[in-house]
């Protein structure tokens, strides 16, 4: 597929992936490793630098790092987004081969040019605590892919968030929205420990951007998104049905099958541009939401505001 964007656009969608030289990324897959090697056992550091040089610097189609989190064993989960086929997918994951388009790119006045690139894919790698490779999966269809934010449970099994614009991104069956009308939508994508299937993977209708995922010890999955595109979908009673600007972000809670929103809402004066806030959940499912100017916290059914600035 061909996609347009202009320069704002891309950013609104996009999250400011601009075009890169390979340099570029290789220094800032530099940059994250100078931060992450002081973590590692000293006796795996040798090791780890080993693979970290074959999978950061030698793979040309790593791409840029967006999000990390780590487990209580302390395998790290890396997130991104790559424009490249010869991204060192592992054999037996889940997507081994690159699944973008061509996507334009608009710049303004006074150069009014259009220049090409392929169409990034999210992809996903979890390491192990010496630095070597467990799995690394491509996750995308043939249009704009990108993530945000990633999250690990107790099982193992890696939760990431994002915007696509691709009318084939993975869904499955059973899932809370598999299809939607609108041409950018948010994704939360759910992955079995081994990065070979997936658990499930729905949609976020119309949304534009995912922007932050936190879990609960039950597996439920608690976000913020920005739609571009509305309405969205809000649940009975939710503390604010109905959106009263643009960009107005939501918070939702999705079942721990992915299947249905628990709750969700828009929350006012939370973002002022497409880019939104972030979120996290303490033991009685509060969530506590944080963006532009607030600071905010929610009840467990998303039927009240408990505090906010």
């Amino acid at each position: 597929m061909q996609r347009l964007f202009s320069d704002g656009h891309r950013r609104a969608i996009g999250l400011g992936m601009e075009k890169a030289t390979m340099q570029n990324l290789r220094s800032l897959a530099g940059v994250l490793w100078i931060l992450l090697l002081p973590h590692l056992a000293p006796l795996a550091q040798a090791q780890a630098t080993a693979q970290y040089q074959q999978l950061f610097s030698l793979a040309p189609g790593l791409g840029l790092v967006t999000a990390m989190a780590v487990d209580s064993t302390g395998n790290l989960y890396l997130t991104g987004g790559t424009e490249s086929a010869s991204f060192p997918a592992t054999p037996g994951a889940f997507q081994t081969t690159f699944g973008g388009g061509v996507c334009y790119a608009h710049s303004g006045p006074p150069d009014n040019t259009t220049s090409s690139f392929p169409c990034p894919d999210v992809f996903v790698i979890k390491l192990d605590p010496t630095g070597k490779t467990i799995y690394a999966t491509y996750l995308g269809g043939s249009d704009l892919d990108e993530p945000t934010a990633i999250a690990v449970d107790a099982a193992g099994n890696v939760y990431v968030s994002g915007s696509t614009s691709s009318p084939n991104f993975p869904t499955t069956s059973g899932a809370a929205f598999s299809t939607s009308a609108y041409g950018s939508n948010g994704f939360i994508t759910k992955l079995n420990p081994q990065g070979t299937a997936l658990v499930y993977s729905t949609l976020l209708p119309g949304v534009g951007i995912g922007t932050a995922i936190s879990l609960d010890s039950t597996g439920a999955v608690y976000f913020t998104a920005v739609p571009f595109f509305l309405p969205f979908p809000t649940s009975p009673g939710a503390f604010q049905p109905t959106s009263n600007a643009a960009y107005e972000p939501v918070v939702g809670k999705l079942n721990p099958a992915g299947s249905a929103l628990v709750y969700s809402t828009f929350l006012s004066g939370s973002a002022s541009g497409p880019d939104g806030p972030v979120i996290a959940i303490d033991a009685s499912g509060n969530a506590y939401i944080a963006g532009t100017a607030l600071v905010a916290e929610l009840n467990s059914g998303g039927t009240a505001l408990l505090y906010g600035t």
